[in-house]
């Protein structure tokens, strides 16, 4: 290649080849993971430790007709039990994990500005474990990346229009936003998708702000409006403090703060709280009192094999304190794998990637998502009984 300077055209030829790369990759992932794939199953052990009653309770409910029996394979043997069943046998014996009446939802933004700080992963991550849970969760991909959107299986800026983002709410042409949820093939579990152009926001909100300061609450409104139909809603926001950002954290009644473990990483996470806290003053001061259920930082992408990051996962929580979840989620290859098939790692399986491997990443998926679990039951009165018999209060 010459010296000579980059042009506009030659730009344009690169981001025409680098979508091009993008829409392969998506397309080898879907096709050996088409939208009609086999949902994810659980065995009568797992089912039974969901359901919260013994295998012979179950097998009961099966024979009575109650609850539905598991579809079998070409050997004759039962493939397991998908969420919708395991949800049909929470309803039948009355076990499924919900808020009740008098319980408020909880909006919980998933947010650094820094990229590359598992942000996505973790909003992804968490979104289905509170479904495999047994909560009703809306996942809010505000991000015009789409990374959260790509994952349900969609190119967001061949597959998603505009028209099907929160874009048409934020920009006052749509009165609500329930235009923009759409189902997934996780029981339970809602989608309001990105695309690329969903970027344009910024500039719109950034306008409109200048005559009427209240366009910041759009987002607010506009979950307001669905969340009698959720437990929780995990908004995934774009990983800068712009417009869109803003909107979500006076959105957010809950923060949950990706921090990777690094030098850098731990600057800029506190560069962002220390912008974050200054933004949200000025918010306070224009809209009104601003205030979370809670706040943690979760250590994400932590290396166990490296002695810097391991004294560094001891050192930020004794100056952080409780603000700082007691787990991280630990560095995995399988998540790699996992994304290079379209998977999440709930929905990867030893195919994908080395079951050892597979169950580590996981595991420590599991105690993080659980953790905040626990803080999200916290806020909803009807839990606390339950709570302090399992010995959480």
């Amino acid at each position: 290649m010459s010296m000579r300077g980059v042009t506009l055209d030659q730009l344009a030829q690169l981001v025409e080849r680098a979508e091009r790369l993008r829409r392969l990759i998506h397309q080898t992932a879907m096709d050996e993971r088409p939208q009609e794939s086999p949902p994810i199953r659980f065995g009568l052990k797992e089912a039974s430790e969901l359901i919260g009653r013994s295998p012979t309770a179950i097998r009961d409910a099966e024979t009575s007709g109650k609850i539905p029996t598991p579809e079998l394979g070409d050997n004759k043997r039962r493939l397991g039990f998908t969420l919708d069943e395991i949800n049909v046998a929470r309803e039948y014996f009355g076990t499924r994990l919900c808020r009740q009446a008098g319980d408020e939802p909880v909006c919980l933004a998933v947010s650094n500005f820094k990229g590359g700080s598992s942000k996505t992963t973790t909003a992804v991550h968490l979104a289905q474990y509170l479904a495999i849970q047994g909560l009703r969760v809306l996942l809010v991909d505000a991000d015009s990346q789409g990374s959260a959107t790509q994952t349900f299986g969609y190119i967001p800026d061949d597959e998603i229009e505009l028209e099907a983002t929160m874009y048409p709410f934020l920009v006052g042409s749509e009165k609500d936003l329930r235009y923009a949820v759409r189902p997934t093939k996780w029981s339970g579990l809602s989608l309001i998708p990105a695309s690329l152009d969903l970027y344009g926001a910024e500039y719109a909100i950034a306008r409109a702000i200048t005559e009427d300061n209240r366009v910041l609450n759009r987002m607010r409104s506009g979950i307001a409006g669905l969340r009698d139909d959720f437990d929780v809603v995990i908004i995934d926001p774009p990983p800068a403090l712009g417009m869109i950002s803003l909107s979500v954290m006076r959105a957010a009644d809950a923060l949950l703060i990706t921090m990777p473990v690094g030098a850098y990483d731990l600057f800029s996470t506190i560069s962002y709280l220390n912008m974050a806290h200054q933004v949200l003053e000025s918010i306070t001061e224009m809209l009104g009192h601003t205030e979370y259920k809670f706040l943690r930082i979760l250590i994400t992408r932590l290396d166990e094999s490296s002695e810097v990051q391991s004294a560094m996962t001891e050192l930020i929580p004794e100056h952080l304190g409780s603000f700082v979840l007691p787990v991280a989620v630990k560095k995995t290859a399988g998540l790699d794998r996992a994304g290079m098939k379209g998977r999440s790692l709930y929905e990867a399986g030893p195919e994908d990637i080395p079951r050892q491997t597979l169950k580590r990443g996981i595991a420590s998926f599991n105690n993080a998502n659980e953790e905040i679990f626990r803080l999200i039951r916290r806020c909803w009165p009807s839990h606390m009984e339950s709570l302090r018999s399992e010995g959480i209060l």
